[in-house]
């Protein structure tokens, strides 16, 4: 499947998302704190120690909302309306207090942890925008490899989640 191309109509608003961005994980970064041994336990197998250490949580009874404009778009304005458990922004996971301990949720967030380290902060922006137009939020690539990986995870499969996360998305 090809990588969708970032509507000519949004390109206005990546600045403002990045600086969001910046302005969420400032002011996130005193609260941000260690996965916490048990979720690390139970996302070792999966996780390099390395990955699982770098991740912060912050746990929040909102998680913050992205100054994204729907513009008409009906994929943006269903995104904008979803109800989430968590939101990654680059290495820190934003959690909903009912969801902080859940191992599946952090597996699924700590792929988006994975997927902003190895595409980088602009490209990751700039290609989940992409896909939520072009395919909405649940078939989105990104979001069907982060529920995917949840799935087998939350199946109680091992495997080297973070291996096949890179390679996802290298091909």
């Amino acid at each position: 499947m090809s990588k969708p191309a970032l509507p000519v109509v949004l390109r206005p608003f990546l600045p403002l998302v990045r600086a969001w961005i910046a302005q969420v994980l400032a002011v996130a970064e005193a609260q941000a704190q260690p996965l916490g041994p048990e979720l690390e336990r139970a996302l070792g197998r999966h996780f390099s120690p390395q990955l699982l250490q770098r991740a912060r949580r912050v746990v929040c009874a909102q998680l913050p909302q992205p100054p994204v404009p729907t513009l008409g778009i009906a994929r943006l304005r269903e995104f904008k309306r979803g109800d989430y458990a968590g939101l990654t922004l680059g290495e820190r996971v934003f959690v909903r207090t009912d969801h902080a301990d859940d191992p599946g949720v952090m597996a699924h967030e700590l792929v988006h942890v994975l997927q902003w380290i190895r595409l980088g902060r602009r490209t990751f922006v700039e290609r989940y925008a992409a896909e939520l137009v072009a395919f909405g939020y649940g078939q989105a690539p990104l979001e069907r490899m982060a529920y995917a990986h949840e799935a087998r995870f939350r199946a109680g499969e091992v495997y080297d989640l973070e291996t096949a996360v890179q390679r996802e998305l290298d091909a």
